[in-house]
C-alpha cells in the first residue's frame, strides 16, 4: 500500500513524501472470498460494497431473465392446459399472465423485506439499530433487483 506522509521543509511549507514500503498488508483483497461467509445466508448478511455497481446490473439482468422465463413457462403451460386462456387474444393473455406473476413477485418481496428488516442485524433490527439501518447488505440488493426484474418484465 502506498502512503502519503506529510512533512515540513525548512521554509514551513508542507511536503508530501510517498512511502512505498510494504506494511505487511500485501495485495488488495477481493471483495469477498468463500471463507468470508457461510453459505448463501452468510453472503446475504454481508455488507454490500458501495463501489460494486457491475454486480448490481448483472443481478438485474438475471432477474429479468428469471421473470421472463417464468412468464414464458406460464404462457406455454396455459396454452397447453387452459382452454379459456387459449381463446383469449394476446392482450388478455398478457393480463392473465400478469395475474399469475404478480403474486409471485409480491410473496418474494414480502419475504425479502421481512428478512431485511428483522434478520440481517446481529443486534436488534433496522428500527432499533442506526448502523444496521444505514448499512446496505446483499439481501437488500437482492430485494431491489427482484422488484427491478419484475417491473422490467411487466413493462414488456
Amino acid at each position: 500500500m502506498v502512503r502519503i506522509i506529510p512533512d515540513q521543509d525548512p521554509s514551513g511549507d508542507t511536503i508530501d513524501h510517498i512511502d512505498h514500503t510494504d506494511h505487511g498488508e500485501g495485495p488488495p483483497k477481493p471483495i469477498f472470498e468463500a471463507r468470508d461467509f457461510d453459505g448463501l445466508w452468510g453472503l446475504a448478511v454481508t455488507k454490500y460494497p458501495a463501489d460494486e455497481v457491475s454486480h448490481f446490473f448483472l443481478l438485474i439482468v438475471y432477474m429479468v431473465a428469471f421473470y421472463g422465463a417464468v412468464n414464458l413457462g406460464t404462457h406455454l403451460t396455459f396454452i397447453l392446459c387452459n382452454k379459456r386462456y387459449q381463446k383469449l387474444d394476446n392482450t388478455k393473455q398478457g393480463e392473465y399472465r400478469s395475474n399469475v406473476m404478480s403474486p409471485i413477485h409480491a410473496i418474494s418481496s414480502v419475504i425479502f423485506a421481512s428478512l431485511s428488516m428483522f434478520s440481517v442485524c446481529e443486534e436488534g433490527n433496522v428500527f432499533t439499530n442506526e448502523t444496521c439501518f444505514s448499512t446496505a447488505r446483499y439481501l437488500h440488493i437482492w430485494a431491489l433487483v427482484n422488484t427491478c426484474g419484475y417491473f422490467v418484465q411487466d413493462t414488456f
